[in-house]
């Protein structure tokens, strides 16, 4: 093939893509992803909690992308996998209406494209199965990949493929972040989540009537925001006033 009719997506860009799988079943499927990666000049590969991954056998898939999966980053929990990424994008045919509002992959794409550049996590199920309910409250967006109803369900390393050739093609200047700017983690994100818990508890939001899900639906809706990390940083700081006076008065009341 003329290496002259390759496109791949902008370096800086591309760094900071990191495609996140969990749970893959199969060593070969795994350097099946690596090479499309390599394919479209990404580098950032994650895995989490791989089942019986063996490098050598996903190197016979691999292809010429054996420093992608020499690079490759392991963990055991899905946290310490996310932690650091100031967007997480979900790759699944479910949806509901208590989670993140689903978006064709086409549709992702543009909008990623109009926004400023983040830490970003494409985020991709087990196989057999998919992302679960609980994974798809880690994301920010859910991505739809169009497929036939008969069969909706892509190969892993197809899907991965799909994804990145979308963000490959999409020819546009990188909106880059303006210097001094920074952006939420997924950690803040997951410190929000456990002071909407508490706080939810304390004034019985969840109970008498109230549905049963608004939890899931808070957090999503703050992961959907376009905050920046002063802005997050305010919110947490809200939040824990919050927390912390709803505690002291029910203390208050009790004694």
């Amino acid at each position: 093939m003329n290496q002259s009719n390759i496109h791949t997506f902008d370096t800086d860009a591309a760094a900071q893509i990191h495609v996140c799988l969990l749970s893959p079943a199969e060593s070969l499927n795994v350097g099946s992803v690596a090479r499309v990666m390599s394919n479209f000049g990404f580098q950032n590969l994650l895995l989490c909690q791989p089942r019986d991954y063996d490098e050598d056998s996903a190197k016979r898939t691999a292809c010429w992308a054996k420093d992608v999966l020499e690079g490759a980053q392991v963990y055991s929990d899905v946290g310490e996998m996310l932690s650091s990424m100031e967007d997480v994008v979900g790759f699944t045919s479910t949806s509901g209406k208590n989670w993140t509002g689903q978006m064709l992959l086409a549709d992702w794409v543009t909008l990623f494209s109009s926004q400023p550049l983040r830490k970003t996590a494409l985020l991709f199920g087990p196989e057999d199965h998919g992302l679960t309910k609980e994974d798809l409250q880690h994301c920010s967006h859910l991505v739809r990949i169009p497929s036939s109803e008969k069969n909706p369900s892509f190969n892993l390393s197809h899907a991965v493929a799909l994804a990145l050739y979308e963000l490959s093609r999409n020819d546009r200047s990188i909106i880059s972040m303006s210097e001094g700017e920074d952006f939420p983690t997924w950690n803040d994100f997951e410190q929000v989540d456990r002071l909407l818990e508490e706080i939810l508890e304390e004034v019985r939001f969840s109970r008498g009537g109230e549905p049963g899900q608004a939890p899931a639906i808070l957090k999503s809706l703050f992961r959907r925001t376009s905050l920046n990390k002063r802005e997050a940083g305010l919110l947490l700081s809200f939040l824990g006033r919050v927390n912390t006076e709803l505690r002291y008065r029910a203390q208050r009341s009790k004694s």
